[in-house]
């Protein structure tokens, strides 16, 4: 079992992918293209967050691009919202003021 290289890559359009190549020697390179459609759609590469994974599966190092960011998914924070906290944020408190 070879270790990985496993490419986050954030495009403009804030949508995200995962790539992972391989890794069979010391010194290489891989390319990942956007081109034609994908482009237009996505806007191109904004930034990206490289690791490399040992056989093990733990994390080896990791490098980030300086605009790297994780994004926040509103769905699935809604989802592992504990039912305390959900209940609170129904809660309301409106005091009728005679002007």
């Amino acid at each position: 079992l070879d270790p990985i290289l496993r490419i986050h890559i954030l495009f403009q359009d804030f949508t995200e992918t995962c790539v992972e190549f391989p890794i069979h020697t010391a010194v290489g390179y891989e390319t990942y293209c956007v081109l034609n459609n994908e482009f237009k759609k996505t806007g191109g590469f904004l930034a990206y967050r490289a690791e490399i994974i040992t056989c093990e599966g733990e994390i080896y190092t990791d490098w980030e691009h300086q605009l790297w960011v994780k994004l926040i998914d509103l769905d699935n924070e809604t989802d592992s919202m504990s039912s305390a906290v959900l209940e609170k944020s129904r809660q309301a408190s409106v005091t009728d003021t005679p002007f």
